[in-house]
């Protein structure tokens, strides 16, 4: 279960000023979530799933992202989802460091 306070952060990163702010992302979908952590160009913070979809993929997942993975029940999902209908997955990205190429 999310707390309220993690579920208000997780809502605030579909703003861009928050995002700027935290320097992270949000990216929603099996195909997004799977090749960002593939990429290895960011660093997955957290991710967070339907059980169903997590048990079908941990094996995948776990050979690129060693770090918590949080089981959400299908109301959690639509209330931290900027999607009209959810998926079945969303993670939190730490954006990658921009370098001046000056």
């Amino acid at each position: 279960m999310l707390s309220k306070t993690y579920t208000k952060y997780i809502q605030s990163l579909h703003h861009k000023k928050f995002r700027d702010a935290n320097n992270c992302f949000i990216a929603e979908g099996d195909k997004v979530v799977a090749e960002l952590l593939a990429s290895g160009k960011f660093q997955c913070e957290q991710l967070l799933g339907r059980e169903e979809w997590l048990k079908e993929k941990e094996q995948q997942i776990r050979n690129h992202y060693k770090g918590p993975i949080q089981v959400l029940a299908d109301f959690e999902l639509e209330k931290i989802s900027a999607l009209s209908t959810p998926n079945q997955v969303l993670a939190i990205f730490k954006k990658a460091a921009y370098e001046d190429p000056v």
